[in-house]
């Protein structure tokens, strides 16, 4: 399975960030995941050899939910070692989907998801301070379809939006940034043409400038691109026969029950790999982050997580954690 880890720094939560790699995986449409009954935080650290608890660790994840009649998306924040009881977040009658979520270098929490009104897939986001929650606001793209958002940030705090959009004639990968009171008119990434361009995975590379790999259909068959940011402009699009994967060294080890209804022991867990370190997973000083028992279907979370020390990862779940091992 293609893995690509992200990090991050947030010196003192004022500093400029060091490099992150961001990965996003295949995106499925609808992300649902059930609510159990009783819908208490579970517990969100496990006791075991090599390792620790999450003391100063913090995260926010994000997923959608059917709620009596449609999807909704929903919020947790993993706080002084407990999670937060689940917040709605959209508040509609249509189709909320795929969310993705991130923390800016001010703390402030931006979320993004896909709202499915008839034909039209529209980008929707909401900004969270620590004092106010804003209005969901929809992101003007001019496009019908808007699927497959990944929301990150650069070494130099600009917030990049990438996703895959539908112009009338094919799909193809956009970007947008943050301006400070709105986001910019979308620009396509990959070459012009009449073929689609869908799955874009996005993320941040170790000169602090973003990235963005993607699906493309050529000759019959779809085949793996990849472009760069330079500074001015993106690359042109060149084919990548083999994605590289981060070096599996730990930020954390990210845990989930391994199905529905088993017990909370029975966990999968993964290490979320750190560019910048070499320890193999299970050292003992890497803390143990269990996903809360009432998203029944964590692989289509998206999850924001930040240590003690400053460094985070910004990521879907799913490309987090071996097929095998995610309900």
């Amino acid at each position: 399975m293609l893995q690509i880890h992200a990090e991050k720094h947030f010196p003192g939560r004022t500093g400029r960030k060091a490099c992150r790699a961001f990965f996003m995986g295949i995106v499925m449409l609808l992300a649902a995941a059930t609510c159990s009954a009783a819908g208490t935080p579970a517990a969100a650290t496990i006791d075991g050899p090599g390792s620790q608890t999450t003391t100063g660790l913090s995260a926010d994840v994000v997923w959608a939910q059917f709620n009596g009649g449609n999807y909704q998306v929903f919020l947790s924040s993993y706080r002084d070692g407990a999670w937060t009881a689940k917040l709605q977040i959209t508040h509609n009658s249509d189709a909320n989907i795929v969310p993705a979520v991130t923390r800016d270098h001010n703390g402030v929490l931006w979320i993004v998801w896909t709202k499915m009104t008839g034909e039209e897939k529209a980008l929707y986001y909401r900004t969270d301070d620590g004092q106010q929650l804003s209005d969901a606001a929809k992101i003007e793209t001019g496009m019908k379809s808007n699927l497959a958002a990944s929301i990150i940030e650069d070494g130099e705090d600009q917030l990049w939006l990438i996703w895959s959009g539908f112009d009338g004639i094919d799909d193809d990968i956009y970007f947008s940034r943050w301006n400070g009171a709105d986001w910019s008119q979308p620009i396509m990434i990959n070459r012009d043409d009449t073929t689609p361009d869908i799955q874009p995975v996005s993320g941040i590379g170790n000169d602090g400038l973003p990235w963005v790999r993607w699906s493309g259909f050529d000759q019959g068959t779809y085949k793996q691109f990849e472009s760069r940011w330079n500074g001015v402009a993106w690359e042109p699009e060149r084919e990548i026969a083999q994605p590289e994967t981060a070096p599996d060294a730990p930020l954390a080890t990210l845990a989930i029950p391994s199905a529905q209804g088993s017990p909370a022991t029975a966990l999968g867990q993964v290490p979320v790999a750190d560019a910048g370190r070499s320890a193999p997973p299970g050292t003992p000083d890497v803390p143990v982050l269990q996903l809360p028992e009432f998203i029944k279907s964590p692989r289509k979370a998206g999850i924001f997580i930040l240590t003690p020390e400053g460094r985070s990862v910004s990521a879907p779940v799913r490309t987090l954690l071996p097929k095998k091992d995610a309900p």
